[in-house]
């Protein structure tokens, strides 16, 4: 799994550098944002879907089933919200809040996973607590508004790009590395 992880390091950086730009967005033009949450996430999901399933499709033995489920879920989600806007928007903070509990538990078990192969595990277990704790908070408060949410997805999304960005470039580093990587 190391050795197709860190040839495919460049799609994690990808989905950090899509999700910071996500996050940098939403606190530039929150006006904006919010106005175009719904394509917003429709785009953000099925994108950071197609990467998942890239990695499951690349991955190796029997590891390649949370990113694949991540993948489906996340274009689903994404088709959906472009097939209904209106409805989406109504209820987009509790879509959102959803797919970041799901996404979160499938990185955090796919961290464990790794952890017999690599050192920097501990930054695709820290993304997923950082979803599943975003997910829990948007589940728990919806009504925050419309201003307090925008913030909320735009920290969310800086942080969570970030701890990729730095995940993908510790995989890069791994590149054609000895099973022995772990040492590092």
């Amino acid at each position: 799994m190391l050795a197709t992880l860190s040839r495919n390091w460049w799609t994690i950086v990808l989905r950090g550098l899509l999700a910071v730009a996500f996050g940098v967005f939403a606190w530039v033009r929150p006006d904006l944002f919010w106005a175009s949450l719904v394509l917003i996430f429709a785009v953000y999901a099925v994108v950071d879907g197609i990467f998942a399933l890239f990695a499951a499709i690349s991955g190796a033995g029997g590891d390649r089933w949370p990113h694949l489920i991540e993948g489906i879920l996340g274009i689903a989600l994404g088709i959906l919200a472009f097939v209904y806007p209106d409805q989406t928007g109504a209820a987009i903070v509790l879509v959102i809040g959803i797919w970041a509990v799901a996404t979160g538990i499938l990185e955090v078990l796919s961290a464990i996973r790794l952890r017999r192969e690599i050192a920097a595990e501990w930054l695709l277990g820290a993304g997923g607590l950082l979803s599943i704790v975003f997910g829990a908070i948007i589940l728990a408060r919806p009504q925050f508004g419309e201003v307090a949410t925008t913030y909320v997805l735009g920290t969310y999304g800086i942080i969570f790009g970030l701890i990729l960005i730095v995940l993908g470039f510790r995989l890069r580093s791994f590149k054609g590395s000895p099973v022995g990587a772990r040492a590092r």
